[in-house]
């Protein structure tokens, strides 16, 4: 980490933007790290890629590992000179708790060597495609811009991200021909389930639609890897106005592309570990990256430790009158539940997982729920809560159910909070609504009489714990 020389003293002086002189200044071996060569093409200049995947690749650069750097695709209209006038370096304020400790970190990430536009410098992109060195493409063009389109490959730059990277690959077959260093390795990070398969499949279905060569199939199929992945950090972005000018007195400069986000980080790549461990060396340096030849494990963990947990959470926070996440986790009554759901959850996960592993998921979790810097509303989270809990609870309930012949009674109480919240707090009328929601999430999948059971459960939790004490709130 960088030391950026904070300072309380106040000054009228106007202050310098952040730039490469400053980055020199602060950071050691900060004009070697600027020389080092293009090794990587980014389709996306969002928060996300530049709070994760750039994150690696700076903290590999300064440890001496990778020692690459990034050319950036624009893919949407709009201004690059403000990131150019600070010569692509941006700020990352990394503040949260982690293994149960505050974090407040600020780094210079120097990472981007350029920025190039796909609509006005199309021809400087396709140089790229030519470079051996550029081995290694990341992408995070939105689910908006993940889609298959059919469209013609020539001379201009086409208009989907598929189509982009198509004529990318096309362009370095022609020019680099079937010689093992024009091998690529693709790894997208749009939040689509198996995004590697997906584009893989875009790929070479418009490749037929442009009826490409045969020759140009082969080489795709023997020099081209497109990986599946998960990323997981939360990156809200700029700072609001007055948080951003208290950053910038401290630091000095102002920043136009500066970021914040949690300390947590994961990027999960499917794939061979003997072959990605060699070909994305900035790996080594990063704990948060897991290279695994299945990344279901990290989908099934984050889904039912991570977005199960809320679900189940939220109902209770919101009788509590907690409002964000983190408020939560202050509350004793609240901290006794969580605490105890966490615990149920872990042993009722369906996938294999060692305990070691979910422990420690479960852990970071807790720490990302008590980050203060992080406002996550609890009504934000309930949201189209039918359909988001019959996908990560309900399996997790039946799971338990198989086991012990009961249900969590943490599980339990979490949906009573929700229906209480969300309804009537009336036990009597929801009564019939409870067991029709019940049968819906279920299906077919549990007795009818244990479908029986959850529902009287869940009504005595409403009764006894949501209904009685808001008579003794009344009376008193």
């Amino acid at each position: 980490m960088e030391t950026l020389g904070a300072t309380s003293r106040k000054t009228t002086l106007i202050m310098q933007q952040l730039n490469k002189e400053i980055f020199m200044q602060r950071t050691a071996p900060g004009k070697s790290l600027l020389a080092l060569p293009e090794r990587v093409l980014q389709f996306g200049n969002g928060v996300l890629l530049r709070g994760l995947p750039d994150f690696y690749i700076d903290a590999a650069n300064k440890q001496g590992v990778f020692l690459g750097r990034i050319v950036v695709v624009k893919t949407t209209p709009g201004n690059i000179d403000d990131f150019k006038n600070q010569d692509f370096i941006y700020t990352h304020r990394i503040k949260g708790v982690q293994n149960g400790h505050i974090v407040n970190e600020t780094h210079l990430n120097a990472s981007i060597s350029r920025v190039l536009s796909a609509t006005d410098q199309w021809a400087q992109i396709l140089d790229c495609a030519a470079n051996p060195n550029i081995d290694i493409v990341f992408s995070n063009t939105t689910e908006q811009g993940f889609v298959y389109q059919e469209e013609k490959i020539g001379a201009e730059a086409p208009a989907s991200f598929p189509g982009k990277l198509l004529a990318y690959l096309l362009h370095r077959y022609q020019k680099m021909g079937a010689q093992d260093s024009s091998r690529i390795c693709i790894i997208p990070t749009e939040l689509v389930e198996n995004n590697g398969q997906k584009l893989r499949i875009f790929l070479k279905d418009l490749a037929k639609y442009n009826a490409l060569p045969v020759e140009f199939e082969q080489w795709f199929e023997k020099n081209v890897l497109v990986c599946n992945s998960l990323v997981d950090r939360i990156v809200p972005g700029k700072p609001e106005a007055e948080i951003l000018a208290r950053y910038q007195s401290e630091l000095q400069y102002t920043d136009h592309y500066l970021i914040e986000s949690e300390p947590y980080n994961l990027w999960a790549i499917e794939g061979s570990p003997a072959v990605l461990r060699d070909w994305l060396l900035f790996a080594q340096c990063a704990d948060g990256i897991k290279i695994t030849e299945d990344i279901s494990i990290f989908k099934e963990l984050k889904l039912r430790l991570l977005n199960a947990a809320h679900s189940f959470s939220a109902g209770v926070a919101l009788n509590l009158q907690l409002e964000t996440v983190s408020a939560a986790m202050e509350n004793p009554r609240f901290q006794e539940f969580i605490t105890a759901l966490m615990e149920d959850i872990q042993v009722s996960i369906p996938m294999e997982i060692s305990e070691t592993v979910k422990r420690k998921f479960a852990a970071d979790v807790l720490d990302r729920f008590r980050n203060p810097n992080i406002r996550h509303f609890w009504t934000s989270i309930t949201v189209n809560y039918p359909e988001k809990f019959k996908i990560r609870c309900i399996p997790l309930l039946l799971h338990f159910y198989q086991m012990h012949g009961r249900f969590s009674p943490w599980m339990v109480r979490g949906l009573a909070g929700y229906f209480v919240s969300a309804k009537s707090n009336q036990a009597l009328e929801l009564a019939e609504m409870i067991r029709n929601q019940l049968e819906a999430y279920f299906s077919l999948d549990i007795p009818s009489t244990a479908l029986d059971d959850l529902t009287e459960s869940v009504l005595k939790i409403i009764e006894s714990e949501f209904i009685s004490k808001k008579a003794h709130e009344q009376a008193s």
